[in-house]
């Protein structure tokens, strides 16, 4: 299973990834989680903890990453690796800032029947808060 979400923003497609890629302001964009850790920069092998506001943490790791375009973050369950990617990209003059997920293994079946909703819930209200965000922003503010 797989479920993508994009937005159009006018905000410069540098500007929108720098914002991405600062993993210390997630929690800016995403109201469940209450900070994130990871040593230095999003760079692919790079692995980090998201501490969300309920009391639960996930340990993922970035499994995939293009400089200036995107980043997956996989995190393991019970038998099932939940992929997010994000990605930024320029049509029209204006830059989209797509997020995916989806997930593989034993058990992604079970896995997508129980949390997909909630997921796909908080990737789509994930990127209308990075929409408020940055559109109300001035470039020097990034």
């Amino acid at each position: 299973m797989f479920v993508t979400e994009t937005r159009i923003t006018r905000v410069q497609l540098n500007l929108v990834w720098d914002v991405l890629m600062d993993h210390q302001r997630w929690h800016q964009w995403n109201e469940k989680i209450r900070k994130v850790t990871c040593s230095g920069s999003l760079e692919k092998g790079k692995r980090g903890e998201v501490f969300y506001r309920n009391g639960s943490r996930v340990r993922f790791q970035v499994s995939g990453f293009a400089p200036g375009s995107s980043y997956t973050l996989s995190f393991r369950t019970l038998l099932a690796t939940i992929h997010i990617r994000r990605f930024v990209g320029y049509h029209n003059h204006q830059t989209t800032i797509t997020n995916e997920v989806w997930a593989d293994g034993v058990l992604s079946d079970l896995w997508w029947t129980l949390f997909s909703s909630t997921y796909i819930h908080m990737l789509s209200d994930e990127l209308d808060r990075f929409i408020e965000m940055i559109d109300v922003f001035e470039p020097s503010q990034f």
